[in-house]
C-alpha cells in the first residue's frame, strides 16, 4: 500500500487562488491554467518576485479563457485538464517516495503536464522552459 499524499498549506492556498481567479472572471470551470496561476501567485506572494504577479496572471488567464458575463452562482468545478495535471503530480510525488505536494510542485507539475495551453505561456511572455527554470 502506498503512502497517502497530502497538500501543504501553500498548496491548499494555491488551489484556493485558482478558484479565486475563476470567480473573478466568472468562469465556472477551473482549467490547468488556473491551477498553475494559483500556484504561481502563492509563490510570488511568498517572495519569488521573479515569477508573474496577480495582474499578469489574470491577463494571461483572460487571454486563454476569457471572462463570463454573469456572476457565478455555483461552486467552481475543476475541469478534466486540471484534474489530469493534479493527478499526474500526485502520482509523480508518490513514485518519488514523497508524501507532500506544495505550491512549487504544483506549479512545476502543471508546466510539465502538457495540460496547460501554450497560449498561456505566451501571454505571460515566457516559455515552459523559462518558467520551469524560475521554479527550480
Amino acid at each position: 500500500m502506498s503512502a497517502e499524499v497530502a497538500l501543504s498549506p501553500d498548496a491548499t492556498r494555491a488551489l484556493g487562488e485558482a478558484e479565486n481567479f475563476c470567480r473573478g472572471a466568472n468562469v465556472a470551470i477551473a482549467a490547468a491554467e488556473h491551477v498553475l496561476a494559483g500556484a504561481l501567485l502563492v509563490l510570488h506572494t511568498d517572495g519569488r518576485a521573479s515569477l508573474p504577479g496577480k495582474d499578469e496572471l489574470e491577463a494571461a488567464l483572460v487571454a486563454v479563457h476569457g471572462t463570463g458575463s454573469e456572476a457565478l452562482t455555483s461552486a467552481v468545478m475543476f475541469g478534466s485538464a486540471a484534474r489530469a495535471a493534479l493527478n499526474g503530480i500526485v502520482v509523480a510525488v508518490r513514485a518519488a517516495g514523497g508524501t507532500v505536494v506544495d505550491a512549487r510542485i504544483i506549479a512545476a507539475g502543471c508546466v510539465e503536464s502538457g495540460e496547460v495551453n501554450p497560449m498561456f505561456f505566451s501571454a505571460l511572455g515566457a516559455t515552459r522552459q523559462v518558467l520551469l527554470a524560475a521554479l527550480v
